[in-house]
């Protein structure tokens, strides 16, 4: 297994280009950490999520990518990347990544100064630290 680890794509396309240029030198696990998508409403982020994933994942066989949404991307991002066979949104439980380890995401930050995001929430007692089930994003 050859992985790779990745942040802050957000939606552009020549950081998208690059990433494939991972696949085509061999790696076959791709970890995103986040801001997956470009800066907009939901539709538009839904929008540049199918179609640079298109793009990524095209006459590409035998690869995974397992993606978290970070504090820039609304929740329509992980049900976007939800339609694609090959991408898997780790949160709720703990996914295999072979037959020693496994990865289990956390999408959550912490308040931040800019526009509130769905991912983003108060780190107190009264909030829980995932929603009851990963079904419900």
């Amino acid at each position: 297994m050859r992985v790779a680890a990745i942040s802050d794509l957000h939606g552009l396309t020549t950081r998208f280009s690059l990433v494939g240029k991972l696949f085509d030198e061999g790696i076959d696990t791709l970890l995103i950490a986040g801001d997956i998508s470009a800066a907009g409403r939901p539709e538009a982020q839904q929008a540049n999520v199918r179609t640079n994933f298109s793009a990524l994942l095209r006459g590409r066989k035998g690869i995974r990518i397992f993606a978290i949404p970070g504090n820039d991307d609304w929740t329509i991002v992980e049900r976007s990347l939800k339609e694609f066979p090959e991408v898997v949104v780790p949160t709720g439980r703990a996914f295999p990544l072979d037959a020693r380890f496994s990865i289990l995401g956390y999408p959550y930050v912490s308040i931040t100064p800019f526009m509130m995001k769905d991912y983003e929430k108060w780190d107190t007692p009264e909030e829980p630290a995932l929603p009851a089930s990963s079904e419900d994003l």
